[in-house]
């Protein structure tokens, strides 16, 4: 079951009531809504969650800049990339 694809949709979403503290107000939330597509047909959904929304693009494109590590990996093996991923972003 060799994965195929990797999508990725982030999304900002609006809180109804703002959090504010002394130096600062979050008005919305961020997520990364996470999708796996394997050459059997079987999809994996996630997400990264973020507070802070105006990092939501950087978030993004780290997600996507691990495609090389995943497409054609057998999905079953998960410790392994997650491995290969912890690898990557601790040299």
């Amino acid at each position: 079951m060799k994965i195929t694809k990797l999508e990725t949709v982030p999304v900002k979403l609006p809180l109804k009531k703002p959090i504010s503290s002394a130096i600062h107000s979050i008005r919305s939330v961020g997520c990364v809504l996470v999708y796996l597509e394997t050459d059997q047909g079987i999809t994996g959904q996630s997400y990264v969650f973020t507070i802070n929304a105006s990092r939501l693009k950087v978030y993004d494109e780290m997600i996507n800049s691990f495609a090389y590590l995943l497409e054609g990996r057998d999905a079953r093996y998960v410790e392994a990339i997650w491995e290969d991923i912890w690898s990557e972003i601790n040299p």
